[in-house]
Order: C-alpha cells, then structure tokens, then sequence
C-alpha cells in the first residue's frame, strides 16, 4: 500500500513538471502575473516556515523554538557553515528548554474527554479527579497507566 501510493506521488510530480515544460508556450499569461508567481512561491514557502517554527498542536510552540529558528536564520545570513547553524539553533532551542523559557513547549490540558466511551456512562476519572483519555481507560496495562498518570499529577 506504501509503496503504490509512493508512485502515485511521484507519478502526479513527474507530470505536473512534464506539463509545466510542454505548456509553457501554449499558455500565455499576463506580464503582471509572471512576476506574481515567483512572488507566490515565495510567500507559500515563508507561511511554511513560520507555521512551523512558530505552531505545534494547533497553539504557540513557545518560545524556545522561535528562538532557535532566529538563531539559526542570523547564522545562514551571515554565511555560517551549515553544520554549524543546525547545531547552534537546536542548541539554543534545548537549552532554553532546559531553563523553562515561558511558554516553552506545548500547552497541552490535563484533562480530556472519553465521549466514543463504551456504554455511555461519560468519562473516566482517575484518582485525584481528572478525565482520562480513552488511551488510558481500556486494554492491558489501563491501571498501570492510571496509577502513572495519577503519580504524575499528584
């Protein structure tokens, strides 16, 4: 299954490129939009690169990230080897996660609700009150996981 859906996507790119090379004198755009499209490219792939150095889970990744994205970005502009500006900017991403820079990490809620629960009866609580993910309420090892989880918290 991996594998055909592999080639399907390299088969669609292969003929997105053919396309492209076999239409481009049939296709004639307007000198306006020839400078746009470059333009285009351009700010797609800056609204990549700022979703995912500043998002995680649908929420602000926190600082630590940002902040080694930056550090990264200062040492390719001014030309510093690649090995050197990966190793600088997970560097100061891990040490200000080491600090507890604020809002370093994700913000993720202590409880969850277990709605697709069996029976109906609504979610299940652990110990000290909270709501358990259904990850943590069925199969070998549930109470195991609880008793962690509870350990955690309390």
């Amino acid at each position: 299954m991996l594998i055909a859906v592999i080639l399907a996507l390299a088969a669609g790119t292969y003929g997105f490129r053919v396309a492209g090379v076999l239409l481009r004198d049939r296709l004639d755009l307007p000198e306006r939009s020839r400078h746009l499209l470059p333009v285009g490219a351009a700010t797609l792939l800056a609204a990549l690169a700022a979703t995912a150095a500043l998002t995680e889970a649908g929420g602000f990744a926190g600082c630590a990230r940002p902040a080694g994205v930056l550090v990264g970005l200062l040492l390719a502009w001014r030309r510093a080897p690649f090995v050197l500006v990966v190793v600088a900017a997970a560097a100061t991403t891990a040490v200000l996660r080491l600090l507890e820079c604020p809002d370093s990490g994700i913000v993720r809620p202590r409880t969850t609700s277990a709605p697709h629960r069996r029976g109906g009866e609504g979610p299940v609580r652990g110990r000290s009150g909270q709501t358990l993910s259904p990850m943590f309420t069925r199969g070998a090892g549930a109470r195991i996981r609880r008793n962690v989880i509870d350990r955690m918290i309390a």
